[in-house]
């Protein structure tokens, strides 16, 4: 396994749109949100293969069961380079000079009452809550009975106190209304071979307009212009190729034919904490996990906390269908174990497709009971 990076900045060139897992139809509104592992993964493999003239029609006449990609790409003698790079990300992140800072989800068990008021949850034991009969532990803070969720993102300093088992500051904090927004819009059909209107269909759609920078006084990273951040994982030897394929390129990036330009950047330090058989573990972008109750597989968490899964669809350009619904944790799930298990890829999925797509990428962290 390579331990290379290729950081890379995602600069949208207008809006864009990711649109969610939910049937669209007559009286639905097309509602987009933001890009996920599936979205990233499938837009930079296509465009490095794109690069090397690929043979996509071939591509989509092989790619008819339900086997792995990889094998298909083989088959086609595709670039090793482009089908064995892994990815991770899109995060939003702040860009100020050259150094870049991505934001991750508020974790699921960090609540704040007031200004500078954080408190977290820690698991208790089975025994110390009457009648918990769940084999999980339960989740418990002693303070701050008025708190709340806040939503919204923590910069890295306030992710690493949190990994250290503490709490952040509200200069850590980031709102979401800070970062980006939604432009909501009206559209009619036009039929494709008289290149005219269509009577009576008319559709309403819902773009992401991220902000073009972030705007508080006094803070350190005032003025720091708003991004997309990723990261290429090439296999050993291929770096130098994927960076040049990736770098300095506009990328089509969702749906409605919409744009990002591509560029190498430094790659960020993520933070790790922690030693011996306990950990915490901070979802930091969605899961899909293989089991009924949506819990990872790579081991046997002690507790947790995660927000309601959202829905996974998206079109399938080989088969020129719709891909199939599936659920996703999403990013800022929390999960303790008594294992220091390191998950392949640091990953807590187990599905090889969705480690490479990024899915399930996790931060370690410390806890204590509560």
């Amino acid at each position: 396994m390579s331990d290379a990076r290729i950081g890379l900045c995602l600069d949208p060139l207008d809006v864009l749109f990711f649109r969610d897992g939910r049937p669209f139809g007559e009286s639905f509104r097309a509602e987009g949100g933001l890009p996920n592992p599936q979205v990233l993964a499938g837009a930079l493999r296509t465009a490095m293969l794109s690069r090397v003239n690929f043979d996509f029609r071939a591509f989509a006449q092989q790619r008819t069961g339900n086997g792995r990609i990889l094998d298909v790409f083989d088959k086609l003698k595709a670039p090793p380079e482009a089908t064995r790079c892994k990815f991770r990300g899109p995060w939003l992140a702040m860009e100020k000079g050259t150094d870049i800072y991505p934001l991750l989800p508020t974790p699921q068990i960090l609540v704040r009452a007031g200004e500078d008021e954080w408190e977290r949850s820690k698991p208790l034991k089975q025994e110390e809550l009457p009648g918990w009969t769940d084999k999980l532990r339960p989740l418990w803070r002693t303070g701050l009975s008025d708190a709340k969720s806040p939503g919204g993102y923590l910069l890295p300093s306030g992710i690493e106190a949190f990994l250290k088992g503490g709490c952040p500051i509200d200069a850590d904090f980031v709102h979401s209304r800070e970062l980006y927004d939604f432009d909501h819009r009206t559209g009619i059909a036009v039929d494709s071979d008289a290149l005219t209107t269509v009577k009576g269909e008319i559709y309403g759609i819902r773009f992401l307009t991220l902000k073009p920078k972030f705007e508080r006084l006094s803070h350190n990273l005032d003025a720091a212009r708003i991004v997309l951040y990723a990261e290429a994982l090439p296999q050993n030897g291929h770096s130098a190729m994927v960076q040049g394929w990736l770098d300095k390129l506009p990328i089509p990036f969702g749906g409605e034919g919409r744009y990002v330009h591509s560029r190498v950047v430094n790659t960020v330090k993520w933070p790790s904490f922690g030693e011996g058989d306990t950990a915490l573990w901070l979802l930091a972008t969605p899961a899909i996990f293989e089991s009924p109750c949506n819990l990872p597989k790579v081991f046997a968490p002690v507790a947790a906390a995660s927000a309601t899964p959202f829905a996974i669809s998206g079109w399938d350009v080989a088969r020129n269908g719709p891909r199939a619904t599936r659920f996703a944790i999403p990013a800022g799930a929390v999960y303790f174990t008594n294992t220091g298990l390191l998950p392949e890829h640091g990953s807590l999925c187990s599905n090889p497709d969705r480690i490479d797509e990024g899915w399930g990428y996790a931060l370690r962290g410390v806890w204590n009971d509560a």
